[in-house]
């Protein structure tokens, strides 16, 4: 009974651990810190790519507001 609650305890920790550290991937790869530089233009691309698509729209909207 002491070992399956040790057990028990011990699988807790461990997901709770894997749960915290990959929270901690997760916000640090917000604040742009650990991110590999392939994924990181990957993503400058698309971003990029949206602002024009954004900006595209903006000038179609303002011209024929005109």
């Amino acid at each position: 009974d002491n070992d399956s609650k040790k057990a028990e305890k011990l699988a807790t920790m461990n997901t709770t651990f894997r749960d915290v550290s990959r929270g901690f991937e997760r916000d640090t790869a917000q604040k742009g810190r650990y991110i590999p530089p392939s994924i990181k233009a990957e993503a400058n691309k698309e971003r990029d790519e949206a602002i024009a698509a954004v900006q595209a729209l903006d000038d179609g909207e303002s011209s024929s507001e005109d």
